[in-house]
């Protein structure tokens, strides 16, 4: 099948399942919104799992896009609290831009439970890891990295949800953005962890 016509598909699935809870969603659904046959449908996604599993991949690229450009890399040296509040912001601008993106993910991720998804922050537990080799903070030990990558997914899918359904935030775009920058504030203090942690060590 060309890839236009693939792209195509995963377009309309992605609408479709953002749309309602994911078993309401049917491939002939898609197939028809689509404009294809069920048939051609099945013969590029076998089953309705690796459609959901397509689409998701499809989406999170879209995500994650802004992170593979140059504000989205990380700078030797860099402070991590940095670099992942200007991730956090990258990926919720696309989301507030592109609703249907997060409300694929809302229902996406308890559906695919229990295998642990960290949607658009999934290189986060290997940045934290490096940052933590070298870490000699006198606080309390850290919580296990991926406690701390689950509540960092946590809090941006909760904080998106409140600013996506809640009138005062929908018409107040500095309410939006103060809703989104203390939860970010709120997770990186529960770590307990320096503000001053460098992403990579700059070599002396």
């Amino acid at each position: 099948m060309p890839l236009d016509r693939t792209a195509h598909i995963l377009s309309t699935a992605l609408w479709r399942f953002s749309l309602q809870p994911l078993h309401l969603t049917t491939t002939a659904d898609i197939a028809q919104h689509a404009s294809v046959s069920v048939g051609t449908l099945f013969r590029t996604f076998p089953t309705k799992e690796d459609l959901l599993a397509n689409v998701y991949a499809y989406a999170m690229d879209q995500l994650q896009a802004p992170l593979a450009a140059g504000p989205g890399s990380p700078q030797r040296g860099e402070n991590l609290t940095k670099l992942l509040q200007r991730w956090w912001d990258l990926t919720a601008q696309v989301a507030l831009a592109q609703p249907h993106l997060f409300a694929f993910w809302r229902w996406y991720r308890p559906y695919a439970h229990p295998t642990p998804l960290l949607g658009p922050f999934e290189p986060v537990a290997g940045l934290l890891e490096r940052a933590l080799v070298r870490h000699t903070s006198s606080r309390a030990k850290p919580l296990p990295i991926p406690v701390m990558v689950a509540a960092l997914v946590g809090q941006w899918t909760a904080a998106l949800e409140l600013v996506l359904t809640e009138p005062t935030c929908q018409t107040d775009a500095a309410l939006r953005q103060l809703v989104l920058e203390r939860t970010y504030a709120g997770w990186w203090q529960s770590l307990g962890l320096s503000d001053y942690l460098e992403v990579e060590r700059v070599p002396y």
